[in-house]
């Protein structure tokens, strides 16, 4: 077999590639994206990463880049005043509290108003705003840490207390197949404050109705 005859299989080879790879994206993206059902209710679970290298729990005061780990319910409803833009209310909550090895235990509560603006058969745009309501209860006491530059005393609640941010929300919805949806929000807490911080919210949802 001759050089030439050698060269054309491989010119084959590799356009069938690209036509396989082509038609696998196809069926992997397009195809799921024009199976979306057009729902309203939305409910879903999902991680969110909260005040993001804002936390610490470690005796050396040194801060997690990833924040502090919540696994939130979800239900959203949504309102279609335009083909292509909707109006979207979210409320968020995590029904079982997180509890750190120092008996505390914290929940938050969101709730948001977003504009939805449909982008493709497969992804949507959004951006809103929301409020947001931190808990934690503590045994009450003290204890000796690290602030940075030598030790300080700190104070664990002795009751329920709780503080209330408003964000901007920033996100994209991929419609996964049929009434499955995924979204991803940046949030950015106390827009305005010297003391703004960023957490994320990754959710899986279905439509119910």
């Amino acid at each position: 077999m001759n050089l030439i005859a050698i060269l054309i299989r491989i010119g084959k080879v590799v356009v069938f590639m690209k036509i396989s790879f082509k038609i696998l994206l196809l069926v992997l993206f397009f195809i799921p994206g024009m199976a979306r059902a057009e729902k309203r209710l939305y409910l879903g679970a999902g991680a969110a990463s909260y005040n993001m290298g804002k936390v610490t729990s470690s005796s050396d005061a040194s801060t997690s880049l990833m924040g502090e780990l919540y696994l939130p319910l979800t239900l959203s409803y949504l309102f279609p005043v335009k083909p292509t833009w909707s109006l979207e209310a979210s409320l968020s909550m995590t029904p079982l509290s997180v509890k750190t090895t120092d008996s505390i235990a914290k929940t938050f509560v969101m709730g948001s108003l977003t504009q939805v603006f449909k982008k493709s058969f497969f992804w949507d745009l959004k951006s809103g705003v929301g409020l947001l309501n931190y808990s934690i209860t503590g045994p009450g006491g003290s204890i000796q840490r690290s602030n940075g530059t030598g030790t300080a005393t700190f104070y664990y609640p002795g009751s329920s207390t709780s503080s209330k941010s408003l964000f901007l929300d920033f996100g994209v919805v991929y419609h996964w197949v049929r009434d499955i949806r995924i979204d991803f929000d940046a949030l950015i807490l106390s827009p305005i404050s010297t003391r703004r911080s960023f957490s994320t919210l990754l959710t899986i949802s279905k439509g119910i109705l």
